[in-house]
């Protein structure tokens, strides 16, 4: 199975590296040296099976989201997973608020 995992430097991040690796996946990590959520370049997503949306940026407002959003509307017509990652705190602060219509 091919995993992306963002978020990849932090505790989560690497236990989910290990995990995958281990299990004898092949495993894509993104950190903030790669990859920046606030202005996520697409096309450094390989194809995958399983995307681990991991990456928080507390001070990038909705990026996580918008992050979600656009890779489910480049992968919504073909088979895979996509998941994510949401810290509670920004649940309660934010989600409300956030302009995407898939509330």
């Amino acid at each position: 199975m091919r995993v992306v995992v963002t978020g990849a430097r932090g505790g989560l991040g690497t236990a989910l590296l290990e995990t995958f690796t281990k299990a004898g996946h092949t495993v894509h990590p993104f950190d903030k040296t790669v990859f920046d959520i606030t202005d996520p370049a697409m096309d450094l997503i390989p194809d995958f099976d399983v995307f681990i949306n991991n990456a928080y940026d507390a001070n990038s407002g909705f990026a996580q989201v918008d992050l979600l959003y656009k890779v489910f509307e480049a992968h919504k017509d073909r088979e895979c997973h996509i998941i994510t990652l949401i810290p509670t705190v920004y649940i309660r602060q934010h989600w409300k608020k956030h302009p995407h219509n898939y509330h």
